[in-house]
């Protein structure tokens, strides 16, 4: 399984990435399509998991418009800096057309709307966020059954209930079986293989490892070639075990780390290999979601 968390510049606050952006902002703009063709060249399907400004043109962005005048403090510190940017790395439609008119299925997941963290936000501005998922859907005529909180800060589960998502995306699980931040990093070197479960009426499943070369927690020193070797182990691992290796990563990580791109098409020419010589599926998480409600009404039967 793999998720992209997919929000271009709607997430970064580091001036070293924003720079880093700036300079490579051409680039940037050709990160969806470069990893969309990878995916279809080794058939390979995920759950591209967007924040909602990227489905709108600025002129037409919801979000700005007199109905929610009020809306939240993300947008406006973007705008002290927006203006040094191509604006398709703030509202990308064509990038979910082409994603949409993929020759390989491709799922659109909800990433809220503006990446709050929903941790930190009051229940009415995360209602806000989740609220407006429903406009997508009617804009596009898609259905979003999938949601990924900004930075895996889960928090009101009955909201994404209240406005039918079917599954929302967990924190990594270390050794003790407790989420969190540290296992990100420790956890990318043994990725553990997960499986799902239900929570407040959602089904969920936690991620395995983000992918690419973890650091030291607190000391900004990455451990360089380790996230290939890593994702094989993990995926080879949940194959024999019969469970879920669940990947993700950040679009933008191609621009920031110089070595992903070749990682990446490394590793999907492995999973491609491994497919053919086994029994693993690649599936995205609204088709887990959907399977596990089938298999749910059969027994209940």
């Amino acid at each position: 399984m793999l998720t992209l968390d997919t929000e271009l510049l709607w997430s970064l606050n580091s001036k070293r990435h924003l720079r880093l952006f700036k300079k490579k902002q051409n680039k940037a703009m050709d990160v969806i399509p470069s990893i969309l063709k990878m995916l279809e060249d080794k058939k390979v399907s995920a759950t591209w998991a967007m924040v909602g400004h990227l489905f709108f043109e600025r002129k037409e962005d919801v979000a700005y418009s007199s109905e929610i005048n009020e809306y939240t403090h993300y947008e406006r510190e973007t705008e002290s800096f927006s203006s040094h940017f191509n604006e398709s790395l703030y509202h990308s439609p064509s990038s979910i057309e082409k994603i949409l008119d993929s020759n390989v299925y491709q799922e659109i997941g909800y990433h809220s709307y503006s990446h709050p963290i929903f941790t930190q936000i009051s229940k009415k501005e995360a209602e806000k966020e989740i609220k407006l998922s429903k406009k997508i859907e009617k804009k596009w005529d898609i259905k979003l059954k999938s949601f990924v909180f900004p930075k895996d800060q889960v928090n009101y589960l009955n909201l994404l209930k209240r406005y039918d998502f079917k599954i929302f995306r967990s924190p990594p699980i270390f050794e003790d079986n407790n989420p969190n931040r540290i296992s990100q990093g420790l956890g990318n070197f043994f990725p553990k293989s997960v499986f799902p479960f239900r929570m407040n009426g959602l089904w969920s499943v936690n991620t395995s490892m983000i992918y690419f070369d973890p650091k030291i927690p607190f000391i900004p020193i990455r451990f360089p070639y380790t996230s290939l070797p890593s994702a094989r182990f993990g995926l080879k691992r949940a194959i024999k075990r019969r469970e879920i290796f669940h990947l993700f990563f950040h679009p933008w990580n191609m621009i920031i780390h110089d070595d992903f791109e070749r990682n990446l098409r490394k590793f999907l020419e492995y999973v491609s290999k491994m497919r053919e010589s086994t029994e693993m599926k690649i599936i995205t998480m609204g088709q887990l979601a959907d399977s596990l409600e089938k298999k749910s009404k059969k027994e209940i039967k």
